[in-house]
């Protein structure tokens, strides 16, 4: 079970040259804030599951999940209309 669109994301996202609306930039690498890329859990006709590995105390984890990584998937992937659920590993059964 493959999504090659996944596979290549962090290496054409990383580092990501963020720009506030102060006009300040700031380079952020993906990897102060995770362990590794994200990866396909599961793949059905009608959902994906996407596991994030976050580093503990990471900072700018819900930007790089909302601003970046959402944002390009639903440009990639035109048919996916939400987000079902974000889940702490810690939290999940």
């Amino acid at each position: 079970m493959r999504l090659p669109w996944l596979d290549r994301w962090v290496e054409q996202n990383n580092p990501w040259v963020r720009e506030w609306s102060s006009g300040k930039t700031e380079s952020l690498d993906f990897y102060d804030d995770f362990s590794e890329p994200p990866r396909l859990v599961e793949m059905h006709q009608d959902r994906i599951v996407i596991r994030f590995e976050g580093r503990p105390g990471c900072k700018w984890w819900k930007d790089w999940f909302v601003l970046k990584f959402c944002k390009q998937l639903i440009e990639e992937f035109p048919g996916i209309t939400e987000l079902e659920s974000c889940l702490n590993a810690d939290d999940v059964a």
